[in-house]
């Protein structure tokens, strides 16, 4: 009876452990922070921070998704046309991730990607009506409108879960990391490189780093009508 009972508590104890350890697996996650800034030290906002858990595959996730189409679908992102401008002038999505564009004026648009990355062009449509892009393509898009010359935004599809936007104080921060070494990139529509990357490595506590790059943010156009 002895040894049953050290056996009982042997196991039970082994079970405890296993259990705590499937736990910690489970719900660990490193988180990523950074605060990104331009050439002259200020902070720079708008900037796309993605996060490649190495070795980064030589596909993308692009080749599995459909390829992109105009379609009522309102599911997704919105990126509005108000106020004759659009209302964000750097979105960060996923690939694949449907793009509505509404147009909430008073006033005809007729939008158009140059690319580089997703290319398409919607004619004029009136106010009130409702256009939708699937984003299959990895990368930054810059959108304009033939219309109004000075309306311009930019779509940047991420090919990683792990990516986030600067705040206008230059900070972003990334949960729900695997712990692992990554290549992040930072994108800005300044930048006069595709991206700019340096390796990291995220082990159980959080990582917080500080990111100069060689952008100079150029002034924006803006409705010549708003005042501002």
């Amino acid at each position: 009876m002895k040894n049953s009972g050290f056996s009982w508590q042997t196991s039970l104890t082994k079970a405890i452990c296993l259990s705590t350890l499937m736990v910690h697996s489970i719900s660990f996650a490193a988180s990523y922070s950074a605060k990104v800034s331009d050439k002259n030290g200020g902070a720079l906002g708008d900037a796309v921070v993605t996060l490649h858990l190495l070795p980064i595959p030589k596909t993308n996730e692009a080749a599995a998704v459909a390829n992109s189409a105009i379609t009522n679908n309102s599911n997704g992102i919105t990126l509005a046309q108000e106020g004759l401008q659009f209302e964000r002038y750097v979105t960060a999505i996923r690939v694949g991730t449907t793009v509505t564009l509404p147009n909430r004026d008073k006033l005809e648009h007729h939008i158009k990607s140059l690319g580089p990355s997703q290319m398409f062009e919607l004619k004029i449509y009136e106010p009130g009506a409702n256009r939708a892009i699937v984003f299959d393509k990895p990368g930054p898009s810059v959108l304009i409108c033939y219309l109004h010359g000075w309306m311009r935004a930019w779509v940047f599809a991420a090919d990683t879960p792990f990516f986030g936007k600067t705040a206008v104080d230059g900070e972003v921060k990334i949960d729900d990391l695997k712990p692992g070494d990554y290549e992040m990139r930072v994108w800005h529509p300044d930048m006069l490189s595709p991206f700019q990357a340096i390796r990291v490595s995220l082990r159980e506590e959080a990582l917080s780093q500080k990111i100069a790059t060689e952008v100079m943010p150029r002034k924006r156009k803006v409705n010549p009508n708003s005042g501002k």
